[in-house]
């Protein structure tokens, strides 16, 4: 089964079951969305991503490190800059 495999519900799943089976174990609610839903509903514009880059803080300055590669990836698949945060 592949990645991209429409039975498979997510790729973290598939990169690392151990940690899914972790993860759905420890007790606590969990809610899947689909990729459609998290680009649609789960994703921070360009503008957005441009505020939180001008408050200059320490968390700030982690967040733009962090979904630095993300955001390019983002751009370069589906041509605009946005942060994806389907998993908080």
């Amino acid at each position: 089964m592949s990645a991209t495999s429409p039975r498979l519900p997510s790729f973290n799943f598939y990169i690392d079951p151990e940690a899914a089976k972790i993860v759905f174990g420890a007790g606590f609610s969990i809610t899947l969305s689909t990729w459609t839903l998290t680009l649609k509903s789960g994703s921070i514009s360009i503008a957005d991503v441009e505020r939180i880059e001008q408050l200059d803080t320490p968390l700030s300055r982690f967040f733009m490190t962090v979904s630095r590669v993300p955001r390019i990836r983002a751009f370069e698949r589906y041509g605009k800059t946005i942060s994806t945060h389907p998993t908080p």
